[in-house]
């Protein structure tokens, strides 16, 4: 049906649409009401899953396209910026975190604090450590 890049545009509307439309507040009491709590979350995550399997097998199979060649020189600044991103990575995965799937009770009540008022989640930090330091590597090659 789809092939190559189309595939890949199509899988993440998928993907990101899943997100939007199932979690839409003219939409989503509806679900819980019907299938209740734990079952909607359960299919919530069944959907968004099989959106991301077919979004990463859509990425595999795209034709590839390089976008810049970075300088050599400028090798090192991924090394620089990766080990803060694995450390934001453990960081968002062992830490309580009230906006995960049922971690409102964390909260109990009481506004964000700390890390979670910051960004809702280091491991997102972490994606963008990489970007920063490609950024870098892009700003200074003029690429």
């Amino acid at each position: 049906m789809f092939d190559g890049t189309h595939a890949l545009i199509a899988a993440t509307l998928a993907f990101v649409g899943g997100h939007f439309l199932l979690s839409s507040k003219p939409l989503r009491p509806f679900l819980v009401q019907r299938y209740g709590e734990q079952s909607f979350r359960i299919l919530y995550s069944i959907a968004i899953a099989a959106a991301f399997l077919w979004m990463l097998a859509a990425y595999l199979n795209a034709p590839y396209q390089p976008v810049w060649e970075p300088a050599p020189l400028l090798a090192w600044v991924p090394l620089l910026v990766m080990p803060l991103a694995a450390i934001l990575i453990v960081a968002g995965l062992t830490t309580p975190n009230p906006t995960l799937v049922g971690g409102e009770r964390l909260l109990d009540g009481a506004p964000a604090q700390r890390r979670s008022a910051f960004s809702r989640s280091p491991v997102i930090l972490s994606s963008g450590a990489p970007v920063s330091g490609r950024s870098a590597i892009c700003w200074s090659t003029g690429t």
